[in-house]
């Protein structure tokens, strides 16, 4: 019997250091097949807008109510990122070890949800209001004319925000519109751009992106009885269509940078001019700056220290090379008003999908960005370098971050592919 059990054991043993192989490789596989399942997505938010015209990037899942936000609402504050942190377009350096980290506080704000749960919309801070408008309503890469928002949504801010009876008041109406852009500057908002969808639902997508610029006096819209009767003023219009762009103030100039022209069945126009606007010679109209060296969507833009900052965003293939098919990047970009010229700035740490529908503000003379994979981070001093210096539980993108006083941001809406659309406000402070 125990020389049975011998040659059993002698047999099986074999057997059992290849099972063993195999479930190695096995693990080993999956690791590979699970990261290339996230390259594909990458590369499907890149490549999505070829047969559809517009991508807000993977596919994301349907809306979730507040209720199932709540565990989504934590964030870990983590130590900059290690020197030499490898990004989506080659090694970068953060901040040195000796640079003090940072004091600040990610939590759920205190205020009610958004009212109508979006990607791609317009958000903008202004006498002590936050207004959103438009927005894509609907599922991920699915566009028709019930599935864009046309509210402009006023929520008065405290400050420090701590009223939970605060609720949001519908202003008015307006055409239904995404990849729109909307900044606050000399007392009015401006609504610029975006596409709208034509489209009945189920049917061939037929998108355009419209040149439209609008703007409401927003002290008449708090003085008004019933803002409902406010209507919107029409402003000079963009050069061309746009959208899947952003705008930025600076100086009290409005920039609009990227974006593509979408136009029906024609072939998308991925746009390569950017113009500035200022309001107090309106009849001057949109005049155009030097020209971006670079064709991007999905970007953010932000001004810092008097100057306007491309981040990340996508690329486009190129026609001439096929092994070109463009994609996300993190790559920041800056414009000089001062010599009308736009100098490289260090790219956003992380791979190329953290720049991809990312948001950007600056507040307490520093910039921060709110990036695809869940990091805040912020510019070093001397404009040379990103930190890393807190990692979100929920990242999103297609969001909006806005400033709501010195060192104090909220990040609103957008979506992860994880938990779908979020309809709860985020409070950064920052100490």
């Amino acid at each position: 019997m125990c020389h049975r059990l011998r040659v059993y054991a002698a047999s099986v043993a074999p057997t059992m250091i290849a099972a063993r192989a195999i479930v190695a490789r096995a693990v080993f596989n999956w690791a590979i097949f699970n990261r290339a399942i996230v390259m594909w997505l990458g590369a499907m938010a890149v490549i999505g807008g070829a047969s559809d015209g517009i991508a807000d990037g993977p596919r994301l899942a349907i809306n979730q109510s507040s209720d199932s936000n709540t565990h989504h609402l934590t964030a870990l504050v983590s130590p900059p990122t290690p020197d030499n942190a490898t990004t989506g377009d080659g090694p970068r350096e953060t901040e040195p070890s000796n640079s003090p980290t940072p004091t600040l506080t990610i939590k759920p704000a205190n205020f009610p949800p958004i009212p109508e749960s979006a990607t791609s919309f317009g958000a903008a801070v202004a006498r002590g209001s936050l207004f959103v408008y438009g927005g894509h309503l609907g599922d991920a890469h699915s566009y028709d004319n019930t599935s864009q928002g046309e509210t402009l949504w006023r929520l008065r801010l405290n400050d420090p925000p701590n009223d939970s009876d605060a609720t949001w008041q519908r202003c008015l109406t307006g055409p239904p519109t995404q990849g729109l852009a909307m900044v606050a500057t000399g007392g009015s908002l401006y609504r610029i751009g975006g596409f709208t969808a034509r489209n009945p639902p189920d049917t061939e997508h037929d998108l355009w992106s419209g040149s439209e610029v609008n703007r409401i006096d927003v002290a008449a819209l708090d003085n008004a009885a019933d803002p409902a009767k406010i209507q919107w003023m029409d402003a000079p219009s963009l050069p061309e269509g746009r959208s899947s762009f952003d705008a930025a103030v600076v100086n009290g100039e409005i920039y609009v940078v990227g974006g593509w022209t979408l136009a029906g069945s024609a072939d998308t126009k991925w746009l390569e001019t950017a113009y500035r606007f200022d309001p107090n010679t309106p009849d001057d109209g949109w005049r155009r700056i030097a020209d971006p060296p670079f064709r991007r969507r999905a970007l953010s833009c932000a001004a810092h220290d008097g100057r306007l900052y491309a981040i990340g965003g996508m690329l486009p293939g190129s026609d001439n090379d096929e092994n070109d098919r463009g994609g996300p990047t993190t790559r920041v970009t800056v414009y000089d008003p001062q010599t009308d010229a736009w100098s490289e700035g260090p790219s956003l740490i992380g791979e190329a999908m953290a720049g991809f529908g990312s948001s950007a503000f600056a507040t307490g003379g520093r910039l921060y960005v709110t990036a695809y994979d869940g990091s805040i981070q912020r510019l070093s001093r001397d404009g040379t370098k990103w930190e890393t210096i807190a990692t979100m539980d929920n990242a999103r993108f297609f969001h909006r971050m806005v400033p709501i006083g010195e060192n104090r941001l909220i990040v609103v809406g957008g979506a992860s592919m994880q938990s779908g659309k979020f309809d709860q406000i985020e409070l950064i402070e920052l100490r």
